[in-house]
């Protein structure tokens, strides 16, 4: 997973995370969120966490609510409705623990992932964004 998120988010050069993921990312996700995986036969092609609000430092998930969290797809294995996938199975898992919204954050660079949010019922809420060590962090969410 962690190579699979670094890909993702360390290694885009159009900005965002600087640091790469470690097994020790994931095994914190492991412990604090629900992480959802696609498996195909060359391994882990997709991966998120669903967290609940105020489990950990830095969330935009309020108590209540649920964050998205590090939706990634491998490259080979996108614009195949694995991103899809995996935001509709949070959303379900979300109303079935009695959430009353999910949020998520994003960069501003990501217009992908962002158009993929807002077909499935997210809308931006810039009254939540904020700045990390690693740039602009843009919210959207969704009440369920």
């Amino acid at each position: 997973m962690a190579a699979l998120w670094t890909a993702a988010y360390s290694d885009d050069p159009r900005g965002g995370r600087v640091t790469p993921y470690s097994a020790g990312d994931f095994e914190m996700a492991l412990e604090a969120g629900e992480v959802l995986v696609v498996e195909a036969e060359s391994g882990s092609v997709a991966v998120v966490v669903l967290y609940e609000g105020g489990v950990r430092d830095g969330q935009v998930a309020d108590i209540g609510e649920f964050e998205l969290s590090r939706l990634a797809v491998a490259e080979k294995f996108r614009r195949e409705g694995l991103g899809r996938l995996l935001v509709e199975a949070c959303l379900r898992l979300a109303v079935e623990k009695g959430g009353s919204s999910i949020v998520l954050w994003s960069r501003p660079h990501q217009v992908e992932a962002h158009g993929l949010y807002i077909e499935l019922g997210f809308v931006r809420s810039p009254d939540r964004d904020s700045e990390d060590t690693d740039g602009t962090r843009v919210v959207f969410a969704r009440s369920l």
